[in-house]
């Protein structure tokens, strides 16, 4: 029986590894200033997100059981760059770690599996859907006025409540969607492994 020869194996670049996909989608609400009712006035529909170098870092982390490391916690808005309006939104790095000008981040509404038809479910499958609200007092900024919000991201491993803590897993350079008391907007991530 002949065996192969064991000969080393070329170093695959990690851009060219398998990576987990990412899309997101935006709905956009206001309230109807007659009657009171919130108003779905924008669905972008799902779009492309970048997945960054720390989501892999942070998947090594979980499957080796690392102690003070866990999944998805915080998702968090940043303000980019006003630049980004005139000279284009830039793709984000695989080695970026932070957002541009991070203002504001939460924990997700919910963090579930979804079945092949996109349908919430309990049995653990390869895609997982990220939702937060940023509702009507959230994200505003600090004097409350509001702000444009130019990108944001899903956090996780050791994040906390602290801007630009823990590990990026996914950043989404967009264009500027202005944020303040009149709008509420759910933001759906999505992660394909």
């Amino acid at each position: 029986m002949d065996m192969a020869e064991n000969k080393p194996v070329e170093k695959m670049p990690e851009e060219k590894v398998r990576l987990p996909k990412g899309f997101f989608k935006d709905e956009v609400w206001k309230k109807d200033p007659e009657t009171g009712k919130e108003v779905l006035v924008e669905n972008t529909g799902w779009v492309h997100n970048d997945i960054v170098k720390s989501m892999v870092k942070l998947i090594a982390a979980l499957m080796k059981g690392e102690i003070g490391i866990q999944g998805i916690l915080y998702h968090a808005q940043g303000e980019g760059e006003p630049g980004w309006d005139i000279g284009g939104t830039p793709v984000p790095a695989w080695a970026d770690t932070t957002l541009t000008n991070e203002y504001y981040r939460s924990a997700p509404d919910s963090v579930v599996y979804l079945d092949p038809s996109d349908i919430p479910t309990a049995i653990i499958t390869n895609v997982l859907l990220v939702k937060t609200t940023l509702d009507f007092g959230d994200a505003n900024g600090n004097d409350g006025l509001g702000r444009d919000i130019r990108c944001q991201g899903v956090f996780g491993g050791d994040a906390t409540a602290v801007l630009d803590s823990g590990m990026m897993l996914d950043e989404i350079n967009h264009t500027k969607r202005w944020k303040d008391s009149t709008v509420k907007i759910v933001r759906y991530i999505k992660f394909v492994f």
